[in-house]
């Protein structure tokens, strides 16, 4: 399933473990404010989702980065 939504949906399905496969697009911009895409997921170095980097690909100036999180 894709779930694309924002920092409250996102949060709910990491915090109860239903998330596999976390595809980030970044650009080259520094911007501030707003809401976290994980804004209230455990934030402790320890608790912290882990995975792997599967896949990191330059799309123009921009990018895309796959990592498979661990069960």
């Amino acid at each position: 399933m894709l779930l694309e939504g924002g920092a409250t949906l996102g949060s709910a399905f990491l915090r109860a473990g239903l998330v596999q496969r976390v595809v980030l697009y970044t650009a080259p911009l520094v911007l501030g404010g707003g809401l976290a895409w994980s804004g209230g997921v455990d934030r402790a170095l320890a608790g912290a989702p882990r995975g792997r980097v599967t896949s990191l690909e330059q799309l123009g100036a921009d990018a895309r980065l796959v990592v498979e999180l661990e069960d």
